[in-house]
């Protein structure tokens, strides 16, 4: 798995991460394989933006972002040739981290 992060601004961001798997046999006899495979996510958001005492993180990220198809498990020496568990395709999802600011940090500014 590699990850990267590129700063975005003074407070964006954007991280790219890859995983990588090599064809896997699925028999003990090595005349079935799952095929190697590449799935890409991305993530964009910013951190510490800040709203009077609250600090808000949003993020946007994209599991899977070209929609590979691929096996996420075998089952080694299923019956039927039942072996593959396919992975999930493209996912979207959205979220925000949220808290308040002590009084310690510096005075609150929207960013």
């Amino acid at each position: 798995m590699r990850c990267y992060r590129f700063e975005l601004g003074r407070s964006g961001y954007l991280e790219l991460e890859g995983r990588y798997a090599s064809g896997t046999p699925v028999n003990d006899a090595n005349t079935a394989t799952s095929p190697a495979y590449f799935v890409t996510d991305a993530r964009i958001g910013a951190s510490d933006l800040r709203l009077g005492r609250v600090v808000v993180a949003p993020f946007l990220g994209v599991n899977n972002l070209f929609d590979t198809r691929y096996n996420t498990s075998v089952v080694v020496n299923a019956f039927g040739g039942r072996f593959y568990e396919p992975g999930p395709g493209r996912a979207l999802y959205v979220g925000a981290q949220v808290r308040l600011a002590v009084a310690s940090e510096p005075e609150a500014r929207l960013q």
